[in-house]
């Protein structure tokens, strides 16, 4: 049987989480990154404040490109992928001792 994992490491421990579905590790790991980086989310316009107040936003164009994340409970699994996709790699400079991953497995006998 498949199943997702999504894996985390920071300066606070190691923390894996195993899913049924890849939409609900997807779901898990766009919830860490959008913590971990400070996404405000919840609406249209804490995200545009949000670009606004970001001190690297303008001269960045990996912000710039960044997919709003607001409705990302309702997402498609092309629509989580995308935001992973682009939030995960922000981590890598922005974020101390931090590292997620998302992979797919077999459960073994």
């Amino acid at each position: 049987m498949d199943i997702w994992v999504f894996t985390e490491k920071g300066e606070d421990g190691f923390y894996t989480t195993t899913h049924l579905t890849e939409k609900g590790c997807l779901l898990s790991a766009v919830d860490v990154l959008i913590d971990v980086l400070g996404v405000d989310a919840d609406t249209e316009e804490m995200w545009e404040q949000w670009k606004q107040t970001e001190e690297t936003w303008e001269n960045d164009t990996e912000w710039a490109e960044l997919p709003c994340p607001v409705g990302w409970r309702e997402m498609t699994l092309k629509e989580l992928w995308n935001i992973f996709e682009h939030y995960e790699p922000l981590t890598w400079d922005r974020v101390d001792f931090f590292d997620c991953g998302v992979s797919k497995t077999q459960v073994q006998p």
